[in-house]
């Protein structure tokens, strides 16, 4: 007997990783509960950095354009040390013809998440307020959650569970997860407030002197700015009842003249880097906060654990509706693991240079840094390797086992990369992979070309688009990009990262790999069988 309470996805945690994953699971139609154990979205500005990939995904959501108009987009990075500006580095001069978004946007995570609250109520969704987890019982087929909403008991039963409750996680820790790392010898202070001084509004500014680092982001509104840097040891924990003594040190810091005033929030905490060695833990997924955390440095965090929101989602809904086997979802912790611990190591060693009290590194932020990277910015090729690494964009799988290339020709893609969206072979690629399906891009004859689009479909019915040289002009540059000189196919996921590509339209070749992950419907169910279209109508789908 199917209890009442049962539903497909159990999401723990609703902030902007739950809430991510909760927006796409109603999209594709999955039976989900999120539960919170706070009251309502958070009411503080948080995480404010909002990357490239981050919009270029919000795009299927439908809520990169509210995003834009509700944030404040910087444009670059100036770097002040002991008082003089050394560097300026412009994104959208590194980022141009990368992405549609060559900057970073400052959007408080409180207007984050209330736009994808507003996208959940708007497919329907809703959120289970005031709900602790207290207690996680794997079974075979399912796993149980024990939940407490004031002092009523309730238990759960999904078929998966996904944990994304902050750093704090109690699904961690109920399953004895160890979140392996440290924490940074420094505490640290945040600080909203308005600031007058002559640097321009459209860059971050990161100041380095000999008292410390300052770092201050741009934010909507007259003269408004977060903060951040080290909180002298002389401070109390109740810091944030000093202002006047916080902004005081926050100018010694800087090492520039301002005015700091007008404090909306303050928040001193310890910084940590921590991740958890394994993703998947049976039926239970981590991710976000939950999964692994990393210093402010080049504002990841929030990204990162939306990201795995985007990775996770489209995987979940393909093995619960019985278009995928299992092993599909093992490639979440594949994927998303190795890309989060390289995070977290490279994050951590630029903010500790910048951060730590050692006299050698200490020497080397003030002396060798600014020549080291203004030689690094002047050369084209490691600024669009910057960008590409701080806006995310640069994310690449192409060691998981779900990505595929069935050739060995040089190519400047590969599968497993990002989708481009970029100038290809002298054309612009209009990406229109932003649906949450499958797309398929094909040059052939035209009998290789249905027999493939035909095979496609018998795998992902009516999640999946075909595209043609009848259909697309661009289609030949696309495929360049990834080598294919003649014939070939491309194969994109629905969170716009390449799964297989091939330079000729091999039948049995393309079955192989699918069979690994996808389910091939039977032939006599109505809705996956395609025998009865028109050749047209294939194409046309």
């Amino acid at each position: 007997m199917t209890h009442p309470t049962d539903v497909d996805v159990l999401i723990v945690g609703a902030g902007p990783t739950g809430l991510t994953l909760a927006c796409l699971l109603a999209q594709y139609g999955v039976k989900f509960k999120i539960i919170e154990k706070n009251k309502a979205i958070t009411e503080r500005s948080k995480a404010l950095g909002v990357q490239a990939r981050t919009l270029e995904l919000f795009e299927q959501l439908g809520i990169t354009e509210n995003a834009l108009n509700l944030g404040h987009p910087a444009m670059g990075l100036d770097l002040v040390v002991r008082g003089k500006l050394r560097l300026n580095i412009d994104l959208q001069t590194y980022g141009v013809g990368m992405t549609k978004y060559p900057y970073m946007l400052i959007l408080e995570q409180r207007k984050t998440e209330r736009l994808l609250w507003d996208k959940l109520k708007a497919y329907g969704g809703e959120i289970s307020w005031q709900h602790e987890l207290i207690d996680i019982k794997h079974h075979p087929d399912f796993v149980t959650a024990t939940v407490c909403h004031f002092e009523k008991i309730e238990t759960i039963r999904a078929k998966y569970l996904v944990a994304a409750d902050g750093a704090r996680s109690r699904a961690r820790s109920l399953l004895q997860l160890p979140f392996e790392g440290d924490t940074y010898e420094n505490r640290f202070m945040l600080a909203d407030i308005a600031l007058d001084w002559e640097f321009s509004r459209e860059h971050i500014t990161l100041c380095l002197s000999n008292k410390g680092f300052a770092g201050f982001f741009p934010m909507v509104g007259t003269q408004r700015y977060r903060a951040i840097g080290i909180l002298p040891d002389k401070f109390p924990e109740d810091a944030d009842q000093h202002f006047n003594e916080i902004a005081q040190d926050i100018q010694e810091q800087a090492g520039i003249p301002m005015k700091i005033s007008n404090p909306e929030w303050i928040s001193t905490y310890k910084i940590h880097h921590r991740n958890i060695s394994k993703f998947r833990l049976q039926r239970c997924f981590f991710a976000g906060d939950a999964a692994h955390i990393h210093s402010p440095a080049g504002a990841q965090g929030m990204n990162t654990g939306i990201q795995d929101a985007f990775n996770l989602a489209w995987k979940l809904e393909m093995v619960l509706s019985g278009n995928a086997h299992d092993p599909l979802l093992d490639t979440y912790h594949q994927e998303r693991f190795r890309f989060a611990k390289r995070l977290i190591r490279t994050t951590d060693r630029a903010f500790s240079l910048v951060t730590s009290r050692r006299w050698d590194l200490k020497f080397i932020r003030l002396y060798a840094l600014p020549v080291i990277l203004k030689f690094v910015t002047s050369i084209e090729s490691l600024r669009c390797l910057i960008f590409k690494t701080v806006s995310q964009t640069g994310i690449s799988y192409r060691k998981s086992k779900l990505s595929f290339q069935c050739f060995v020709r040089d190519s400047k893609f590969k599968a497993g990369d990002r989708f481009p969206e970029e100038m290809v072979m002298g054309e612009a690629i209009a990406c229109e992979c932003n649906d949450g399906l499958f797309h398929a891009f094909i040059v052939g004859s035209p009998q290789s070309q249905l027999a493939i689009a035909r095979h496609l479909l018998k795998y992902f019915g009516c999640k999946i688009k075909i595209h043609t040289l009848a259909k697309r002009s661009d289609i030949h540059a696309i495929l360049l990009a990834f080598g294919i000189h003649k014939d070939g196919i491309v194969l994109v996921r629905p969170d716009r990262y390449v799964a297989y590509c091939a330079d000729e339209l091999l039948e049995e070749h393309m079955t192989e790999y699918l069979n690994k992950f996808f389910i091939k419907r039977p032939e006599d169910e109505k809705r996956t069988n395609y025998d009865n279209l028109s050749d047209e109508e294939i194409l046309s789908l």
